[in-house]
């Protein structure tokens, strides 16, 4: 096995970066190496000479020429020869062809001196400010606020006219087409450039001025309203332009340079020559060395090479891609990437063909693509590779081959007539390196299936269309049809619908954004009124299309005007005009019936109108970065900085009291149900394991990381004393503490205010919480309330339903997170005359709980008063076995509602009206009330321990203590199951456990009556006691026989059947005795057969009717 690491075609074939670089003419310099001259050159520059020579000296041009074609790189070379010292001059035109070179200095009059050059970098900014700074900075103006376009050329004009008598001023402008475009897009006026023209015409030739582009004045305009189109002709006609456009062979040389290979296999060389030798009987080969400069652009397929050219000419717009960038641009499925990924195979490497290079142009290039004349037959070309997808599910055997095909087809029929390759087999072939015959049979499969058409006439073939539908004229039509747009809400979809405050975002976790809303005069003030803020979206950007009207600073403005922010945005006649198209491509999508059969078509409409959207969404966004903005309440202009900043300082300054909590299941008004949950857990978790470490959580589940959080890392949760605990916010000495206790205080006061009803939840959410200066989302409404609640409890009570509750429950956790409207919180505060009644009846739970008083609260009071009366048994809540004092007692605690109506007024009244200052007349009645609510405890503990006396005694269980009962236990195991009754053998079950614990005996009783302690009434008690005796003679009797199953007998047991003739009647007599009674039974009997008694005993019949005598006697006495 060959473990050695593969080899990447990068690792042995580098691309020449010097070649594939961009020319920066403002910072680089000339390196002779870097630059091949040309016969195109040569030309070019002989015909840029013969303009500038003699009296009709031109001075104002545009180089025009594709990305890749040598502009800038030409710039930099005449440069070269024309500035600097004489030698160094000399030595840079060696590359030139002599006689041009001599030409060239003639014409500029720089044989002996040394032009002086102004060298700009286009970008989408203002020409006129880039041409003052570029001015200031060499010294031609004084002064960096030139105000005018006409001032500036005019400094620029004197200052080239002061030079030497054969010098002067070279005025670059390289990417001037991105300048054209800022100007275009931004309605500045061209009027500069038309200004600079006729300047450096006038100059008598001391002011040269080129501007390079990449297409033409008017290519530049081509989506701009006629009148637009019109300003730009006039302006391009003051310049010369001369088109820099290299034959095929020089980017063939200039490819074969940079790629430089010496790796081509036999078999690459071999397609290489058949491409010479077809080019040749097609009088297009350019060169003897063709060949050559072919096998240097290996792997690089010949056919890609010769197309390349052609198809970075073609006008996809500012693509700012060349030859040079597909060589050596990071760009997926580019030349580069496929180097890199391409493991290099000595004369079996895969070549990069024409069908890679069609997949790298519609990856990167399609949104471009889709606005260019080259959208239809792209468009074609998806639309048939999608049918060969849909053949391929039916027959394996449509292999990708056939999709490379339709690939290439297109695309050596878009390039035809700079290549002169047409696409037939030929072409084909050597496009995919396959034989004549096997591209033959490949392509007519394709023409068999409808796919491909061949056209016999000339022998190529073409994509079979499949549509007539012509986008443009449709276009055409439909603008000229069209009614008048609605400009603000047509240019609304192209804005963000928010912006996010992302600084106080990632601060306080809490996501707020302003709402940007397109308006114009007209309805800017209703814009400004309808403004209704909350804790998310909290702030309005008012993007204006002319002025504010009288909607700025006006008096009677509400304070969240503050929060509202307005723009002004002109939108160019460019905007508009584009806005206007893809309104039209809209109706046209809805409206031409013919799209819904025409596949074409429809992708070639859509495909449209996504690049128009991504064009409109760009120039809204540039417009966007440039506005002003002023705050509509104040009128103070907002500082100038990026929009989300501007949002991010006015969340800030609303919510600077907000509370930052870096969570975002919670922290957030539409929580999910998975957080939901979570919280609900956690805050259960609060009632169950509060006082454990973490809260019990071993794991991380979602409301741990709540609880981490929120609690501990904040000290919300902490050890204290050896135990952990909730610690209020205020004494956590948290950052986070103090602003969540400050938030609290607010609601105190609030709750103080209005201390005679109760408020709801959501009253305090909607009025102070989610309000400013705090906006606490809904998410943590629960949380915030839990805590609250926890933290005041000395003085806010809690309601359920209008009904003071003394602890909270999994219940109120329930409400808290789903009907918050039936929850509220009261104030409740005590003053001098109430302390004393509070005191005695804070000592009555003191009392039960044998511990000191904690708080003489009305609320803590009321709340452990409340709390002793819940955990009373239910049958004692009305039970009728009480004394009266329990019976008012019980009263008035089943009342309580209110903690300070219950402490204050109820409970000192319960007996009368007393003198609450009287310490007499207070303890007594707090005697009363411990004395009620201790009966009322005991009630049922005391019945049960009676219940169980009474079993022991029926039992024959006497006296009781640990041998007698485990004797139960043994007799119970004897009998168990002998009844064949299911209520006994539960009986019997339960006798084999039975003690003195209430619960254990409330067991047995719950079973006697088949009722559960919490629904006992009264009578359910006397039934306990009834069915308690009829169950332990059952059990008796069950003793009594147990022989008859074969069970040992741990008694003597005896059964008398009698029948009485008179009454008619039967009756059957058990009787059973322990061993211990039968010992001393024995004894007594012996002592009786040998007394007086004895002798008077005649037979054994006499003996029977004594003994059931006896025994009725003993029945009748128990």
């Amino acid at each position: 096995m060959n473990s050695e690491a593969p080899i990447f075609l990068n690792n042995v074939l580098p691309v020449n970066v010097e070649f594939c670089r961009s020319t920066r003419i403002d910072v680089d310099t000339m390196n002779s190496d870097e630059f091949v001259y040309s016969d195109t050159i040569d030309s070019f520059l002989n015909t840029l000479a013969g303009h500038q020579e003699g009296d009709s000296r031109q001075g104002a041009y545009t180089w025009t020429g594709p990305y890749g074609s040598g502009k800038s790189t030409l710039a930099l070379s005449l440069l070269s020869i024309l500035e600097g010292p004489r030698v160094k001059r000399k030595k840079a035109a060696e590359k030139y062809n002599s006689e041009t070179a001599d030409r060239i200095w003639t014409a500029f009059g720089a044989h002996k001196k040394s032009w002086e050059a102004l060298t700009i970098i286009g970008d989408r900014v203002s020409f006129f400010e880039t041409l003052r700074a570029a001015a200031y900075e060499h010294g031609m103006i004084s002064k960096k606020k030139i105000a005018s376009p006409k001032a500036l050329v005019s400094a620029i004009s004197k200052y080239a006219a002061s030079l030497d008598e054969h010098a002067g001023l070279l005025l670059f402008v390289d990417e001037m087409g991105k300048l054209l475009e800022f100007s275009i897009s931004n309605q500045e006026d061209v009027y500069i450039y038309q200004l600079l023209a006729e300047a450096a015409t006038r100059s008598n030739g001391k002011l040269v001025f080129v501007g390079i582009l990449h297409q033409t004045f008017q290519e530049y305009a081509s989506n701009a309203i006629k009148k637009v189109k019109s300003e730009w002709a006039k302006v391009q006609g003051r310049f010369v332009d001369i088109s820099l456009n290299l034959t095929g062979s020089e980017q063939i040389e200039l490819l074969s340079k940079a790629i430089n290979s010496k790796l081509a296999p036999d078999t690459f060389c071999n397609v290489n020559t058949e491409v010479v030798r077809y080019l040749t009987e097609l009088n297009r080969c350019p060169s003897d060395d063709f060949v050559n400069m072919l096998n240097a652009c290996w792997p690089l397929n010949p056919i890609v090479a010769l197309c390349l050219g052609p198809i970075s000419r073609r006008s996809y717009g500012q693509n700012q891609r060349s030859l040079f960038s597909f060589l050596s641009s990071g760009e997926p499925l580019g030349f580069a990437s496929y180097l890199s990924l391409t493991i290099y195979k000595e004369n079996t490497t895969p070549t990069y063909k024409l069908n890679n290079l069609w997949d790298y142009l519609k990856l990167n290039w399609g949104n471009l693509i889709s606005s260019s004349q080259d959208a239809h037959p792209f468009a074609i070309v998806s639309d048939l590779l999608g049918q060969l997808e849909s053949l391929r599910t039916k027959d394996n055997k449509i292999s990708a081959e056939f999709d490379d095909i339709i690939k290439i087809v297109q695309l050596l029929q878009m390039t035809r007539q700079h290549t002169g390759l047409l696409p037939n087999v030929k072409s084909v072939s050597l496009a995919l390196e396959l034989t004549e015959q096997e591209t033959f049979d490949l392509l007519q499969t394709l023409v068999a299936k409808s796919i491909l058409s061949y056209r016999s006439y000339n022998g190529t073939y073409v994509l079979h269309e499949g549509s007539d539908f012509d986008l443009e004229q449709a276009l055409e039509q439909q603008l000229d049809n069209a009614d008048e747009i609605d400009l603000a809400a047509l240019s609304q979809q192209f804005l963000p619908s928010a912006v996010i405050g992302k600084r106080h975002y990632l601060q306080s976790g809490a996501l707020r954004w302003a709402t940007l809303v397109l308006c114009n005069s007209d309805s800017f003030k209703a814009e400004v009124d309808k403004f209704t803020p909350d804790n998310s979206s909290f702030c309005k950007l008012l993007l204006s299309l002319d002025d504010f009207g009288d909607g700025i600073a006006q008096d009677g403005y509400a304070d969240h005007v503050a929060q509202i922010f307005a723009g002004r945005v002109s939108v160019s006649d460019v905007a508009y005009d584009t806005l206007k198209e893809f309104n039209a491509l809209k109706k046209i999508r809805e409206t031409r019936s013919e799209l819904a059969r025409d596949r074409i078509a429809r992708r070639q409409v859509n495909e449209r109108l996504d690049a128009r959207r991504i064009e409109l969404e760009a120039i809204f966004s540039e417009s966007l970065e440039t506005t002003k903005w002023v705050n509509v309440k104040t009128g103070k202009s907002a500082p100038k900085s990026q929009l989300s900043k501007i949002v991010a300082d006015c969340a800030d300054v609303t919510f600077s009291a907000c509370i930052e909590i870096s969570n975002e299941l919670i922290n957030r008004n539409k929580v999910s149900g998975t957080a939901n949950r979570a919280l609900r857990q956690l805050l259960y978790d609060f009632l169950e394991n509060e006082g454990k470490e973490n809260l019990g959580y071993k794991k991380f589940p979602a409301e741990r990381a709540i609880f981490d959080t929120v609690f501990v890392q904040h000290g919300l949760y902490a050890k204290r004393y050896k135990s952990w605990k909730f610690i209020a916010p205020a004494a956590s000495k948290s950052e986070f503490g103090k602003k969540l206790d400050k938030l609290f205080s607010v609601t105190l006061e609030f709750l103080q205010s209005d201390r005679d009803r109760i408020v709801p939840f959501t009253e305090i959410y909607e009025q102070i919480w989610s309000k400013p200066p705090y906006g606490v989302k809904a998410g943590l409404y629960p949380l915030f309330m839990y805590i609250f609640i926890r933290s005041y409890s000395s003085n806010i009570a809690y309601y359920r339903d209008e009904v003071f509750s003394t602890q909270l429950k999994e219940v109120d956790i329930d409400n808290f997170m789903k009907t918050p409207k039936y929850c509220g919180l009261r104030f409740l505060d005590m003053d001098r005359r109430t302390k004393d009644i509070l005191t005695d009846l804070a000592a009555i739970p003191a009392r039960f709980e044998d511990a000191d008083i904690e708080s003489i609260e009305a609320l803590d009071v009321a709340r452990k008063l409340i709390a002793i009366y819940d955990a009373i048994p239910n049958w004692a809540k009305r039970s009728s076995k009480v004394s009266d004092n329990a019976k008012k007692i019980r009263g008035v605690f089943s009342r309580a509602s209110d903690p300070a109506q219950f402490t204050l007024v109820d409970l000192p009244n319960l007996f009368g009206s007393i003198k609450i200052n009287d310490a007499e007349e207070r303890k007594d009645l707090c005697e009363k009330i411990y004395q009620g609510l201790g009966e009322l405890r005991t009630l049922q503990t005391k019945f049960l321990e009676s219940l169980h006396a009474h079993l022991m005694n029926e039992l024959g269980v006497f006296p009781v203590n640990k041998a007698t009962v485990e004797t139960l236990y043994q007799r119970a195991e004897t009998v168990q199951k002998l009844a064949g009754d299911a209520a006994m053998d539960s009986f019997i079950i339960n006798l084999k456990a039975l003690s003195e614990t209430p619960e254990n005996i409330d067991k047995v009783a719950t079973l006697l009556v088949l009722k559960p302690s919490t629904a006992w009434i009264d009578n359910d008690v006397d039934r306990i006691m009834v069915e308690a005796t009829t169950k332990a003679r059952e059990f008796i009797s069950l003793e009594t026989m147990s022989h008859i199953k074969g069970r040992q007998n741990y008694r003597k047991a005896m059964s008398i059947v009698s029948f009485d003739n008179q009454l008619d009647q039967g009756k059957v007599t058990d009787f059973a005795v322990s061993d211990e009674a039968f010992s001393e039974g024995e004894i007594l009997a012996k002592d009786l057969l040998q007394s007086k008694f004895g002798a008077r005993l005649q037979n054994k019949e006499q003996l029977i009717a004594m003994f059931m005598k006896l025994v009725e006697e003993g029945e009748t006495d128990g």
